[in-house]
């Protein structure tokens, strides 16, 4: 049973470091956006007959998703609800390629956004 509640207790704090995290990236892309083309998302007018812009802003979550992995693996996953036990971490080479990629992801959308 103890194990049981330990799982229920990492699952809040996953769900808990998504919605915030995601929050706070929502919120500061939504000003960057604002900034940019002048109106705030969500504006469908804004991808009427750019498709590709559309695919740029998943992309550009996508990019936030693998962010908020890597900071889970090594970061908050230490941080822990009683069991022990060592965590794996992602090796330094793959962190450096993953956020590298995930940056292209992010601002990928900003700068098509600034010259369309």
């Amino acid at each position: 049973m103890n194990k049981l509640s330990y799982y229920y207790l990492e699952f809040i704090k996953i769900l808990a470091t998504i919605v915030i995290l995601f929050a706070l990236f929502g919120t500061i892309n939504d000003v960057i956006i604002q900034l940019i083309s002048g109106t705030s998302f969500p504006d469908a007018s804004m991808f009427q007959g750019k498709s590709y812009l559309l695919l740029l802003f998943i992309a550009q979550f996508i990019g936030f998703a693998i962010i908020t992995l890597v900071l889970y693996v090594n970061i908050i996953s230490s941080i822990g609800f009683g069991l022990k036990k060592e965590r794996r971490k992602f090796p330094k080479s793959w962190v450096n390629k993953l956020i590298t990629i995930a940056l292209i992801l992010i601002f990928a959308f900003y700068i098509v956004l600034l010259f369309f």
